[in-house]
């Protein structure tokens, strides 16, 4: 469940779940019959061409509701309660736009239909009727991953940030079995900051669409949207009066923007001119917009501090300190959370991004990232998170802040005390916190669940933007399921990818997307056979035996690395083994079955060579095995020859 009642599925007309009043005749109508229809007429046998409601359908005349005979009586009352609900044309548009995008010239074969969601939890149905697909879903998100639920199992296609295959057939293959399934997990979050350097720096409008697509039909709905901060950055000290030659020298360029929004540095890659800021806001309206019709709860950044060193001058009274060195950088000046200041700017800062974007009431905001606080005093603590989060609030008494927990892996300094002394600053309404490594060195276990606070178990599968193949398979499969209803996980609310590069490694994001809609342990070999049959069509022995191979090689790694094996081709110049931090450490799998996996798909080239998604996965498998070969034996024999001064075998 969510951390508060403004975000659950709590509407106006029907109160679902464990809200109901049971005298409530709309909720005595909905339980009892499941969905409500609107354009239907008495009498009808069947669904036609009627559209279902669910919660947030905006309201009008002309609501008819499939009635079980039994709540025949309640009828008068129940028009009255739900009158003036319309069709819901904006969550059916929404989703036949997406289809449209998806499998264009298609959408005549398939029906949209809306639905209730079970309790708080989003559900989706595919069947069969009359000759089309029928894809039901309580938003434009869950009708998404109804859409590639259908394309996966029934067509064996495949539509992932790593190409696309997508033959359908004609007509296309029925669903001889109704399909339902329910998330677990309330919020399926996206994003880390640092995507938005490592990947996302210059994308633009076409690419962005196809990004929400993506996140709409792998059943994503928290998406960290930090496109255009920097405009509000601007804005606000701007009005503040700073001049704009010190704005220019604190906001960083594109590529480093992320590292500037968590607070670790000023200015690199900057200035911006005008026409990037133009561009950015106008990005950025357009992809809240779409996510926002999507159905998504779009988290934004929020003041947590970081301001600059100008200000000091404006405001001379204002605690300002300046944090130790970050990397290579200067630290950057914080204003301290108990000054007046800071409530003042952290609210206009959440003013400006809602009047500029609009908002769903979810902040994004890092206090100490990778950097300690001056002092471990519990109250200091407590009094920090409590400012920050009321900066929030006084521009918007519904905001929750999302908090990343990488400051709790990074350093020693968190011990339990210090843990709950920052967390109990606000209570289980206000935050949900991102355990950002739970795959590999979970935190949630040694915070007693994070107190009782809505939290994400979330994977970090790549750093840096490194190019390597690498995962947790089993880890993922096993632990999710496992977790549900588990009351040491106290408020589990939900899973998150929050990997610094992407666009990569398909298969780890296949797995754990769809695992927002399991709560029972995959079999290993089954889920990827179906995975390799969708993602080049094939039954291809060869193929999908290679697949089986990766997944228990390549993607069982089994210690705590941080992320992939960069690619040893492309590392700086070292002769430390194994190619020191840059690599990570040690090769973790068989490379020989690795190789095996790598000829085995070449042997399908005549077959499958012009699948994009099969020419990609060449290539990456292809640099994979060079890289691993150039570490194991072409470096070692590098080391040796420097190590004898033998100038022949060095060239």
């Amino acid at each position: 469940m969510g951390p508060g009642p403004e975000h659950g599925n709590e509407t106006s007309w029907c109160r679902i779940g464990h809200r109901v009043r049971h005298h409530d005749p709309c909720h005595a109508m909905t339980s009892a019959t499941g969905r409500i229809v609107a354009g239907m007429k008495p009498g009808s046998a069947g669904l036609g061409k009627s559209r279902l409601l669910s919660p947030g359908t905006p309201r009008g005349p002309g609501l008819q509701i499939i009635m079980n005979p039994v709540l025949k009586n309640l009828s008068v009352l129940v028009l009255l309660a739900c009158s003036g609900i319309s069709a819901a044309g904006p969550v059916e548009d929404a989703a036949l736009a997406l289809l449209n995008r998806t499998v264009p010239g298609k959408t005549s074969n398939f029906t949209c239909e809306v639905i209730l969601p079970e309790g708080e939890k989003d559900v989706f149905e595919i069947e069969s009727r009359g000759g089309k697909i029928i894809l039901r879903g309580n938003n434009a998100v869950s009708m998404g991953s109804a859409l590639n639920w259908y394309l996966k199992y029934h067509c064996d296609s495949d539509i992932s940030w790593c190409g696309d295959q997508v033959v359908l057939k004609e007509p296309l293959p029925a669903v001889v079995e109704k399909v339902r399934k329910v998330s677990p997990h309330t919020y399926r979050y996206t994003f880390n900051y640092c995507t938005y350097g490592y990947t996302m720096a210059f994308w633009d409008w076409p690419r962005w669409e196809r990004e929400l697509d993506l996140m709409a039909l792998h059943g994503i709905n928290t998406p960290l949207l930090a496109t255009g901060a920097e405009v509000v950055y601007r804005n606000v000290y701007r009005d503040l009066g700073l001049p704009q030659k010190e704005i220019d020298g604190f906001i960083a360029g594109p590529p480093f923007l992320p590292w500037f929004l968590m607070g670790n540095l000023d200015g690199w890659g900057g200035p911006n001119p005008e026409s990037w800021y133009t561009r950015q806001e106008a990005l950025q309206k357009k992809i809240m917009k779409r996510a926002l019709e999507l159905g998504m709860k779009p988290v934004l950044p929020a003041f947590s501090g970081h301001v600059p060193g100008g200000l000091r001058q404006k405001f001379p009274d204002a605690k300002i300190a300046q944090l130790k060195r970050w990397s290579s950088f200067e630290g950057v000046n914080v204003l301290d959370p108990s000054d007046p200041l800071f409530r003042k700017i952290g609210a206009a800062f959440v003013k400006e991004a809602t009047r500029l974007y609009g908002t769903a009431h979810l902040y994004s905001a890092d206090t100490f990232n990778e950097v300690d606080p001056p002092t471990g005093d519990p109250a200091y603590l407590k009094n920090i998170t409590r400012e920050v989060y009321q900066a929030m609030a006084d521009a918007d008494p519904q905001a929750v802040w999302f908090m990343q927990g990488w400051l709790f892996v990074h350093s020693s300094f968190w011990n339990r005390e210090r843990i709950d002394a920052l967390l109990s600053g606000v209570d289980e309404r206000q935050m949900v916190v991102l355990d950002l490594f739970s795959d590999a060195k979970p935190q949630w276990k040694r915070t007693g669940a994070y107190g009782g606070k809505p939290w994400l178990w979330c994977i970090i599968n790549n750093w840096g933007g490194k190019q390597g193949m690498y995962g947790r398979f089993s880890e993922v499969g096993r632990t999710l399921p496992e977790l549900i209803g588990n009351s040491e996980a106290g408020r589990l609310s939900g899973i998150g990818t929050v990997n610094e590069g992407g666009e990569n490694n398909p298969l780890v994001y296949e797995q754990f997307h769809e695992m927002a809609w399991h709560d029972k342990l995959l079999d290993r070999d089954a889920w990827v056979e179906q995975f390799a049959r969708a993602r080049y069509g094939t039954d291809n022995p060869g193929v999908l035996e290679a697949w089986k191979i990766l997944a228990a090689t390549l993607y069982e790694c089994g210690d705590s690395r941080h992320g992939p094996q960069g690619n040893f081709l492309a590392m700086p110049p070292t002769l430390a083994k194994d190619g020191g931090g840059f690599v990570r450490g040690a090769i973790f799998y068989d490379t020989g079955k690795v190789r095996q996996a790598f000829r085995l798909l070449l042997d399908a080239a005549d077959e499958l060579g012009n699948k994009d998604t099969y020419r990609y996965d060449l290539v990456d498998i292809g640099r994979q095995v060079m890289s691993d070969v150039a570490q194991q034996q072409l470096h070692a024999e590098l080391r040796e020859a420097f190590a004898s001064k033998d100038r022949t075998r060095l060239r």
